[in-house]
């Protein structure tokens, strides 16, 4: 009989969403307030719960705080991995530590249970040669760089192999893979192995597995190069009814472990569960939890080995060698759901197909023959050894950034050869195998988020050809997409022109931006960094109408009519009806505007003037492009303006002129038409509006108006607040005191009512009036509104959990300096900044708001478990953490004590 030894492998992946040419994730309605998009969704629902499970004491107090990837097996895709290292770093940070906190038996230091995965999820029985080897290549290397070590084994996307994607694996290094039990085809003893019955055997008949011949999954198997002796890959079969379960049913700790015992049996062995990393916490709300226990209390209680996958395969080698299918863990059809109307899909209304599937395949596989064709005729001469496919296999280490461009370039580029076009070329390769990521074709329709994600690569390919001298492969890819049809939406070309067009960035369309913001007054970029460009500001101005200065000035013909008014004349003025705003032309970067035309500004909204000369690098290609940008403000929420290459210090003259105009009091119309003239008509410049604006400057100023609207909402709500208040108090005294019941408030306005007390509170809470934000909770309370639990309070919430982590850290910090064990003493809140912190907790409470205390009871954790500290128990206690962390018991006795 064996040990049983348990390993559960989670899968943790997220599509790339980045948008190609900004390489910024653009919000996704989708995910649901308050979340940006569906990666900070899933991370705080899944990822960071796992860096920091909480085990419970039986009073439902913080016992532990684990690090459940120290107890799996498990790989992270690298698209997430980058993801997570510019927007959760701390999470990241833990995930990599998992690799020196694992424990084994007896908490005996062993090697962490991360492996690698193929790069960006492509499903590699469908790739050719040179994409599988460049993908699993990628995959290892972004593993290398993140984890300091080679990786172990490789996770396959979507579990998705054939025969010759496991030679590739075992031509290069890869040690293990991981299948579900179907894809195994056949098996039998491994020639000069010794079994548990048997001495060392020669090679029996292949025995089919089916129904009457299951795949044992309690031991390892190996897949055998058929051309190269000795060379191979082992496999691992995880328990298809137990991964099932754990995947789609909230299971329990002792469940868990108990049918874990179950599936080894009598004889022991390995249980394998493998499934999507976001069932805990994400799939199943708590999983997480349940998960920790299981795998630090539970199974090691009951006699189970929890390890991972590399260390169990190093005691226990495979026995057996394996034929497979070509076949995935979730398509019946083998890899169908990837490119054909196979009948697997997920959600969908009734009469949906997925016969688009077949046509987006095909049009891509055009555009990558385009790519491949390009990159073989022309990368030679720019490229070492000409060699341009040995250099797309080492790119990838300026991607993680292992290495610098530069040094790159010295040890890659051949001598002389042009760097952008080079870098150019190996970006179009890129974005080519972004193109296939598996999610595209998963779901039930083209239009759907992750497959428009696909077709935006596709988009940014065709940018790149053309940027590198090519003719575009645009015109032949969209014709290949009118074979593909969404449910509702029309065919890939309609898709493309509603969805993919309109997110292209180039540089016009940067310099646009940054022109509006100056208008607008929004931030400058960060790092002088914006929409995938590093941004040089060389030349800047400003100007404004006279009456911006002087609202009472009017221009000298007004003042000559004053006293003898024009009667009126009929029809619409010329800038509506597309006269001289007209003028600037249709075309914005990288989108139409409709009609042409521009309203005139509202009476009361002077006309403004900005304008930028900038030097603009491609960050990714080294691209330096010079522009002038100029945009005039019409009124409040709108511009027009014109972008073109720069002819500097000729641009000056025409800008000058400009200000001048503006500056004498000119009309909008006159102005539109000089700026057209000057910069559209004169020097090929392209017209743009506030659509040219990037997506997060967009929201900014909406939120701006936003807030404006409910600085107004507040104000127009207080007599209808007062008059409600008045009333209950009349309730009460006409029922001699006894009814307390609240105001009855007409739907129409409990909303507004609401909105406009939230945003009060988060006025209130901003300033730190934490007195006054108390008192107008409990007004609120009093008129029957549920002000902080309602959507208008979401801000609200987040605020005082903000204020309960920095009262925190001010209560540990501060006694740290003051020296381990020592109270800062007295009663002032200021000068005690533990109360401070307690008193921050109550008021939360007082407000009716349940703060998020994650990262406040993680801090208190790890300080009081790595030092003295008593002083912290009220605090820790007022959190929700154990009286038993400040008892004296080792570290693993507390994880596993509850």
């Amino acid at each position: 009989m064996s040990p049983t030894s348990l390993v559960i492998h989670a899968h943790f992946y997220q599509p790339p969403r980045e948008n190609p040419w900004t390489e910024e994730v653009p919000r996704e309605p989708s995910a649901g307030g308050p979340f940006h998009d569906w990666n900070e969704r899933i991370s705080a629902e899944s990822y960071r719960p796992n860096a920091y499970a909480r085990i419970f004491d039986g009073e439902g107090r913080v016992l532990s705080i684990v690090n459940n990837y120290e107890e799996l097996s498990f790989n992270v895709g690298p698209t997430l991995m980058s993801w997570l290292e510019r927007h959760q770093p701390d999470v990241y940070d833990r995930i990599r530590e998992a690799e020196t906190g694992a424990r084994g038996p007896g908490g005996v230091p062993r090697e962490g249970g991360a492996i690698a995965q193929a790069w960006n999820h492509m499903i590699l029985p469908l790739a050719d040669e040179r994409d599988v080897r460049t993908q699993i290549r990628w995959g290892l290397a972004d593993f290398r760089h993140r984890f300091g070590r080679e990786a172990p084994g490789m996770w396959l996307p979507e579990t998705a192999v054939n025969p010759f994607v496991l030679q590739v694996l075992a031509e290069e290094g890869v040690g293990f893979t991981i299948l579900a039990p179907s894809q195994v085809a056949a098996t039998r003893p491994l020639a000069g192995r010794v079994s548990r019955s048997l001495a060392a055997v020669p090679n029996k008949a292949w025995t089919a597995v089916d129904g009457g011949h299951p795949i044992d999954t309690r031991v390892a198997y190996r897949y055998l190069h058929p051309r190269r002796r000795g060379l191979g890959v082992d496999l691992v079969v995880y328990h298809g009814g137990l991964s099932h379960a754990l995947a789609f049913e909230s299971v329990t700790s002792e469940t868990l472990v108990d049918r874990a015992s179950a599936a080894a049996g009598r004889r022991g062995g390995l249980v394998a569960i493998a499934l999507d990393g976001e069932t805990f916490g994400h799939h199943h709300k708590w999983a997480d939890r349940a998960l920790a226990y299981a795998l630090t209390a539970e199974a090691p209680r009951r006699g189970l080995d929890v390890t991972n996958l590399a260390s169990w395969l190093e005691r226990n080698p495979p026995l057996y060698e394996a034929q497979v299918h070509e076949s995935a863990w979730s398509c019946a059809h083998g890899v169908g759901r990837w490119s054909a109307d196979c009948g697997c899909s997920t959600g969908g209304p009734e009469g949906a197909d997925q016969k688009w599937r077949a046509p987006l395949r095909a049009a891509l596989d055009g555009l990558r023959a385009t790519g491949v064709e390009v990159f073989e005729r022309r990368g030679p001469a720019l490229f070492a050894a000409r060699d341009p496919w040995a250099a797309r296999d080492a790119y990838v280490d300026v991607l993680v950034g292992a290495t610098s461009r530069e040094e790159f370039a010295a040890r890659w580029l051949a001598p002389g050869a042009d760097a952008v076009l080079a870098f150019t070329l190996l970006e179009a390769q890129r974005n080519a195998m972004l193109m296939y990521t598996s999610c595209g074709w998963f779901f039930y329709d083209l239009a759907g988020l992750e497959t428009v994600q696909v077709l935006r690569y596709a988009a940014r390919v065709c940018d790149l050809l053309v940027e590198a001298g090519e003719p575009s492969p645009e015109p032949a890819l969209l014709d290949a997409l009118r074979e593909a049809r969404s449910f509702d939406q029309g065919d890939g070309r309609r898709i493309w022109a509603a969805q993919v067009a309109p997110a292209r960035v180039d540089a016009n369309r940067v310099a646009a931006h940054l022109a509006l913001a100056d208008l607008f007054g929004l931030p400058e970029p960060d790092g002088g960094r914006l929409g995938g460009f590093d941004v040089e500001t060389l030349n800047r101005g400003h100007a404004a109408h006279p009456a911006a200065l002087d609202p009472g000035w009017q221009p000298p013909a007004a003042r000559r009519t004053a006293l003898r008014p024009e009667p009126d004349t009929a029809g619409p003025a010329p800038s509506e009806s597309g006269g001289a705003a007209a003028r600037l032309g249709t075309g914005a970067p990288g989108r139409p505007t409709p009609g042409g035309a521009v309203a005139r500004q509202d009476a009361g909204s002077p006309a403004a003037l900005a304008w930028r000369h900038l030097r603009l690098t491609q960050r990714r290609t080294g691209r330096v492009k010079a522009v002038v940008a100029v945009a005039l403000q019409l009124g409040d929420r709108e511009a027009v303006g014109a972008v073109r290459a720069a002819d500097w210090p000729g641009d000056a003259d025409p800008l000058e002129g400009l200000r001048l105009d503006i500056e004498s009091g000119r009309s909008d119309d006159e102005l539109v038409t000089r700026l057209a003239d000057r910069f559209v008509t004169t020097g090929a410049g392209e017209a743009f509006d506030v659509s040219s604006l990037l997506p997060e400057a967009a929201e900014a100023l909406l939120d701006r108006a936003a807030a404006g609207l409910a600085d107004h909402l507040a104000a127009a709500a207080e007599p209808f607040l007062r008059a409600a208040q008045w009333a209950a108090l009349a309730n009460r005294e006409l029922a001699g005191g006894s009814d307390r019941s609240a105001p009855e408030w007409p739907f129409a306005l409990r909303g507004s009512a609401e909105a406009a007390l939230a945003h009060q509170a988060e006025r209130l809470l901003a300033a730190g009036d934490l007195d006054a934000a108390v008192a107008l909770a409990r007004r609120a309370r009093s008129l029957g509104l549920a002000v902080l639990s309602s959507a208008a309070g979401a801000t609200v919430r987040q605020s005082v959990s903000d204020t309960v982590l920095a009262a925190v850290r001010r209560a540990v910090d501060s006694a740290d300096r003051a020296g381990p064990g020592t109270t800062t003493g007295g009663t002032d809140p200021a000068r005690d900044p533990v109360k401070a912190a307690r008193d921050t907790l109550a008021l939360a409470r007082e407000l009716g708001i349940d703060p998020d205390l994650d990262r406040a009871q993680e801090l208190v954790y790890d300080t009081i478990r790595s030092s003295d500290r008593p002083d912290l128990a009220p605090l820790a206690e007022g959190l929700g953490l154990s009286p038993a962390l400040f008892e004296s018991k080792p570290e693993d006795e507390i994880r596993t004590s509850a």
